[in-house]
């Protein structure tokens, strides 16, 4: 058990590097940052997004590490994770280890031969407020380079 632990708080880092503040709309697909040259091609902006997502704070850019929190709607954490599974292995991407889950999160890591991407979601934090989505999900996108 506690190996699992690191993941689990990774993946709580990662939604607190994304900040609190609710982001604008939606772009399905891409992530723009026209100034960011931490990554080629294949990067953080051309990684794909859970259908129905949106921004849930600012991005994080430190040390080669891209970070960003997105909230989707109609999905659960699962779900997210399952998503990834179908579209990372066609754009060369090779899952790194057995997915974590645990009460509050689900992980998992995918890599390439330079860069290891981590995937974690988790439910919508306070669900009773009456105006969030009930059926809402955080989930964040972590790319770092790999050693």
């Amino acid at each position: 058990m506690a190996r699992h632990r690191p993941a689990a708080a990774a993946a709580v880092l990662a939604v607190a590097l994304a900040g609190a503040a609710c982001g604008g709309g939606a772009d399905q697909g891409t992530q723009p940052a026209p100034d960011v040259t931490t990554f080629e091609q294949g990067g953080f902006d051309d990684l794909p997004l859970v259908p129905r997502s949106d921004p849930f704070g600012p991005r994080s850019e430190t040390g080669g590490v891209v970070a960003r929190t997105y909230r989707a709607v109609g999905v659960s954490p699962q779900g997210v994770i399952e998503f990834y599974r179908r579209v990372l292995p066609d754009a060369g991407w090779d899952p790194a280890e057995p997915a974590f889950r645990d009460d509050t999160a689900t992980r998992q890591d995918w890599v390439t031969a330079d860069r290891r991407l981590e995937v974690s979601a988790s439910p919508v934090p306070d669900r009773r407020d009456p105006s969030a989505p009930q059926d809402a999900v955080q989930y964040s996108l972590v790319l770092r380079p790999r050693p």
